[in-house]
Formats: structure tokens, C-alpha cells, sequence
């Protein structure tokens, strides 16, 4: 199991699963979940190696680094921490 933890939250999500589900148990805005509105746009404050590589829309809304689309990306395996850009 891969665990994300976010700043009060701590959620597991199976190994190699998107980690969308366990991102709107944190709370995280969700709006069309297809990668397009950028609404559930996190930042990886530790574990980024424990994520899926940038998939081909992530790439294509042009991230900064250490941002992700959480309805994109998968977690492999071990502790991801993030949180939501509009925590910043």
C-alpha cells in the first residue's frame, strides 16, 4: 500500500492505483477529474519518486516542477506528502 499524507491526513491507496480517490477523502477539489480544469493540482513535498512519471496530458498543461494533476497520476508504492496549490 502507498500512503500520502497530507498536512492533517493520512490516507492509503493501493500500489500502482490513481491516487484520486484518496485525494478527495482529503479534501482535495476535484472539478472534471479528466486533467483538464486543473482544479486538483497538488504539490509533492516528498516521495515524487513514488509517483507515476508525468502522463501525456500532465505534460501537455505544462506543470511546474513538483506539481501533479492528482486525477492523472498513480501511486506506486511508499509515502507520498503533498498538498493542494490552494493551500499555498
Amino acid at each position: 500500500m502507498a500512503t500520502l499524507q497530507f498536512k492533517d491526513k493520512q490516507v492509503e491507496t493501493p500500489d500502482n492505483e490513481s491516487i484520486q480517490l484518496a485525494c478527495q477523502e482529503a479534501d482535495i477539489p476535484f472539478g472534471c477529474r479528466s486533467g483538464l480544469c486543473r482544479t486538483c493540482e497538488v504539490i509533492i513535498d516528498d516521495g515524487e519518486e513514488n509517483l507515476s512519471k508525468l502522463n501525456k496530458l500532465e505534460e501537455q498543461v505544462d506543470l511546474p516542477p513538483k506539481h501533479r494533476l492528482a486525477c492523472q497520476c498513480v501511486a506506486k508504492k511508499g509515502i507520498i506528502k503533498l498538498h493542494s496549490v490552494f493551500d499555498e
